[in-house]
């Protein structure tokens, strides 16, 4: 009998062992979020703000030029002077320049001290 429960158990198939699907890889894209629409009237105010960049150059006020355009330029002898240059304090301009590339591009010369 002992012979025949082991034939018994040898003769009965195995149940293979439960294979498990592979996961899924992570997602190497990006996932953009998805933006809300911004109010219209917020909208053109931004561009409004972004379509006006600052002019190349401003009138001084007396003999000073704004914070925002420092370089004094004066036109009858085609120099333009840098602040911390020798005679900064003294030039009376009839241009201030935001920067030295736009002085220059107008057809201004650098003083030389």
């Amino acid at each position: 009998m002992v012979k025949k429960a082991a034939a018994k158990k040898a003769a009965k198939p195995a149940k293979p062992p439960a294979i498990e699907a592979p996961a899924e890889p992570p997602r190497t894209e990006p996932v953009e979020p998805v933006a809300k629409k911004a109010p219209k009237k917020a909208a053109k105010k931004a561009a409004k703000k972004a379509a006006a960049p600052l002019p190349k150059w401003v009138e001084p006020s007396g003999d000073l030029c704004p914070d925002t355009h420092p370089i004094k330029a004066k036109l009858s002898s085609r120099i333009f002077q840098l602040p911390g240059m020798f005679a900064y304090t003294r030039t009376r301009p009839d241009r201030c320049y935001d920067t030295e590339d736009s002085a220059v591009a107008d057809g201004l010369t650098r003083a030389k001290r």
